[in-house]
């Protein structure tokens, strides 16, 4: 069946493109010459290849978060409407608009081909494609660009406790749509009154072992820790639920840098708290102790357990 073109203004380094063509369902990016002159030499534009507008624009949606999910913030806004080529599409489009989609702005960043291919590899299931969307809207919600997270910069202010009231909410909130990422794909702790996950503070071992067996099913390596941040003065939420560090970053001076990796089942349980005791139903006291910390964990979390389970860890 026929194929037609769309035109996404997301520009991709030539160097980075090592194949001609990523596939997805009903849909194909190619990386083609830009429909503008004027770029950057050797660059390529991401076209879409798909049998209807409907199907091209998920493609699109898929990719803008698949950008996310390499880049891991929220870097790249929204860029707009694809660009049919064909006449026929266009004709219930105003001129106007359609001067200005085929004007828009061209985006380029590092990663895009590897965002296509997140983004194909999404649309053979419907919950990687939620998952995708939803660490979107959970960057949307709130990201930090990774030089404001550089330990060596010990200006914590703009991450740390907060009388914002806003803030508040929308760290809660955050939390909540990174953690329901982590629902999607199936990797949440599942305990309950009769089956809790902690015993005398220690793991439940049924409950840790049906863990490990779908994280090992969604090819995550076990045996990886993943990197859990603390930063500035302990705070109120901080206190109320600790995670052990398995081992202490090369920053970390135990003071404003308390860094290091963490067991991804304890991040997990540690996320998992965050969310239904901290940051879901009605706000607590302990959530005006929320810190942007605290919700990047989570969304890193989340970010490196879908990377898994895409296949692309």
């Amino acid at each position: 069946m026929k194929q037609n073109k769309y035109y996404t203004g997301y520009i991709a380094f030539e160097e980075e493109c090592q194949i001609p063509l990523v596939g997805g369902r009903g849909w194909n990016f190619v990386f083609e010459k830009p429909r503008k002159s004027g770029l950057c030499l050797g660059s390529k534009e991401v076209v879409i290849y798909s049998r209807s507008l409907s199907s091209a624009q998920n493609a699109f949606s898929l990719l803008l978060c698949g950008v996310s999910l390499t880049s891991g913030d929220a870097s790249f806004g929204e860029l707009g409407d694809i660009v049919p080529e064909d006449d026929s599409e266009r004709r219930g489009v105003s001129h106007g608009k359609l001067g200005a989609m085929w004007d828009q702005k061209f985006m380029s960043c590092s990663g895009i081909p590897s965002a296509c291919v997140i983004a194909a590899k999404a649309s053979h299931k419907k919950e990687l494609q939620y998952a995708l969307v939803k660490f979107r809207l959970a960057t949307l919600m709130y990201s930090n660009f990774h030089v404001d997270l550089d330990p060596s910069n010990h200006a914590y202010g703009h991450i740390g406790v907060t009388s914002d009231i806003v803030m508040h909410v929308q760290l809660a909130s955050a939390i909540i749509a990174a953690y329901s990422v982590i629902e999607e794909i199936g990797l949440e702790v599942r305990a309950s009154r009769e089956r809790p996950s902690l015993k005398e503070g220690e793991w439940n071992p049924v409950v840790r072992r049906d863990l490990e067996e779908r994280l090992i099913k969604a090819r995550y390596p076990m045996g990886r820790g993943v990197y859990w941040m603390a930063r500035g003065k302990k705070t109120n939420v901080q206190r109320a639920k600790q995670i052990a560090m398995i081992s202490r970053s090369l920053y970390a001076d135990g003071k404003y840098v308390r860094d290091g990796m963490v067991d991804v089942c304890d991040a997990l349980l540690q996320a998992s708290y965050l969310r239904s005791k901290v940051a879901s139903h009605k706000m607590g006291k302990l959530a005006k102790s929320l810190t942007g910390i605290d919700s990047e964990n989570v969304r890193n979390l989340a970010r490196v357990l879908l990377l898994a389970k895409l296949g692309c860890l």
